[in-house]
């Protein structure tokens, strides 16, 4: 059956304006997806500017992860699922984010927790939020991700530093309250900052809190002393080392000590200085002080008195004491002595007085004579010989506190007559020595003290044993081959020997290895020495 044509046309018409309409409608739609992605692709490189890597759910189902995300987590796959995001953390941090994110999805509640990736290599806070519109739609949950492996690291280190700081502040403290003397430290209004117990003590405070607040200054038993705190103004203001001695009352006794400030960070100007303070007990060392002070008084008092002149120079080579047999012995005038010259100084004055020899190089013996200072560790002796003849025996020593003492005295006298003395023994040694006889003369304790040629070339004796004193009995044996060949014949020669000495009168005759036949006389001298004399019998 054929339509009617009437309906025909109509139909088409309809048909073609609907088939317009869905076109219409089709890129309307289709514009509107395009911009849509556009909107979206402009917001993802919006949000991409973010520090913080993102990851939201659409509604529809959609899961986008943006590019900081992936490469922090080291994915590198085109918009990753939320699964594989998960794959990159540590199990434990999977849960948790999990949990956070379903309970987000149900209920909207926002959270924020901290994971870890795979062995702790990169530390992240996670941030979930839903966003809204205001009508309360939900157009997306979204999840953020802050690198926090650096802040975290530095928190790490900030919290050891800080641990650190508080053990080396603790231990400091434990050594400042362990001192057995007054302690404490100032701030830069030289206010109190930290003091010992021995502080509390000293300033009869009961604890640290007080002294702080109050400031508590120590004070002295007398008044006339600048105290503690003017100490630490001048130690501030000058840069130095500051002290002050005086009494204190401690377990109610007086007691004699020193305060001292020293100043704090010197590099820095003055208003910014700190200081830092102690209390020493100077009072068993002020009491040795005295004693000392009074030994050398008394010691000086003798020295004084004693002919030799001597003289007393300190570390630094200056006067320190001398006494009248010095000024005699060298015509020094006393005043000039009391000024407390150096020993260069009186080196120059004897050799302006030609009261020394004259040198070729006088500074090199200047020089030399200085060196004793720092050199002289023994008892050293010397002689000196004066232009006008004087002889000098000088004889220097360390002295106990630092120096030189020295001891002059004349032995010209001396001097002379062991001159005579050495000359009348040459001359007696002479006589001796043109004797026929051998002698030998012992002193009262029975050492060879004389002998003459003759008795050398008899039993060709050694010199230098004679010379070394030997004893009787010493020289006897030096005789032994002498008189016998052979050693079983000898003790009855020595015990005949030693006869001779019991008969003074007589002659004992002995007779040699090489049947020589001597006459031995020993007498006993007057001042109980022994001489023998050896001679040979005339027939």
């Amino acid at each position: 059956m054929m339509l009617d044509e009437t309906l025909y046309l109509p139909l088409t018409i309809m048909g073609i304006v609907y088939f317009l309409i869905l076109l219409f409608f089709y890129f309307k739609v289709r514009k509107q997806k395009k911009r849509y992605r556009f909107e979206n692709e402009r917001l993802s490189e919006i949000l991409s500017t973010s520090p913080s890597g993102f990851f939201y759910f659409l509604p529809s189902g959609i899961q986008i992860c943006s590019r900081r995300l992936a490469v922090l987590l080291g994915v590198y796959e085109v918009n990753p699922s939320f699964d594989i995001i998960l794959k990159k953390l540590s199990a434990k941090s999977q849960n948790v984010l999990q949990k956070a994110v379903f309970n987000l999805s149900q209920t909207g509640k926002e959270f924020h927790i901290s994971v870890s990736t795979t062995g702790e290599n990169v530390r992240l806070n996670v941030s979930g939020i839903r966003a809204t519109k205001l009508d309360g739609t939900v157009v997306a949950d979204v999840l953020w991700f802050l690198d926090q492996t650096d802040v975290l690291a530095e928190n790490e280190t900030f919290k050891n530093d800080l641990k650190n700081y508080r053990l080396r502040d603790e231990l400091f403290t434990m050594a400042f309250d362990g001192l057995p003397f007054a302690f404490w430290l100032r701030n830069h209004d030289l206010s109190l900052a930290y003091c010992n117990p021995a502080y509390l003590k000293l300033a009869h405070v009961k604890d640290e809190e007080t002294a702080l607040k109050e400031n508590t200054e120590l004070s002295y038993e007398a008044k006339d002393k600048m105290g503690a705190k003017l100490l630490a103004v001048a130690a501030k203001s000058s840069g130095e080392e500051k002290s002050e001695t005086g009494t204190f009352i401690v377990d109610k006794k007086s007691h004699l000590m020193q305060v001292t400030e020293i100043p704090l960070g010197q590099e820095k100007s003055v208003e910014e200085r700190f200081t830092m303070g102690f209390v020493r007990d100077v009072q068993n060392e002020h009491a040795l002080k005295l004693s000392l002070e009074n030994y050398l008084k008394a010691q000086y008092q003798v020295l004084g008195a004693l002919s030799s002149g001597i003289v007393i120079f300190d570390a630094n080579s200056y006067v320190q004491f001398y006494n009248k047999a010095f000024c005699d012995l060298w015509k020094l005038p006393e005043e000039w002595l009391m000024t407390g010259p150096s020993y260069a100084g009186i080196l120059e004055k004897l050799r302006e007085k030609r009261l020394l020899l004259d040198e070729v190089d006088f500074v090199k013996y200047k020089h030399k004579e200085l060196e004793q200072f720092s050199t002289l560790t023994s008892l050293q002796e010397d002689i000196l010989y004066l232009p006008s003849g004087r002889i000098y025996k000088r004889m220097m020593n360390p002295y106990p506190l630092g120096g030189v003492v020295m001891t002059f005295d004349d032995v010209s006298d001396k001097v002379s007559m062991e001159r005579m003395y050495n000359a009348q023994l040459s001359n007696q040694q002479s006589i001796l020595n043109e004797m026929p006889q051998a002698l030998l003369i012992f002193n009262e304790e029975g050492r060879l003290k004389l002998w003459n040629a003759p008795y050398e070339k008899l039993f060709d004796a050694d010199k230098n044993f004679l010379q070394t004193e030997p004893l009787l009995m010493d020289i006897l044996e030096s005789q032994k081959s002498f008189w016998v060949a052979s050693d079983d014949l000898w003790d009855l020669v020595r015990q005949k020997i030693l006869t001779a000495l019991e008969n003074e009168k007589e002659q004992t005759e002995l007779t040699t290895s090489n049947d020589t036949v001597l006459l031995l006389k020993m007498t006993r001298l007057p001042d109980g020495g022994i001489m023998c004399i050896y001679s040979k019998k005339i027939n």
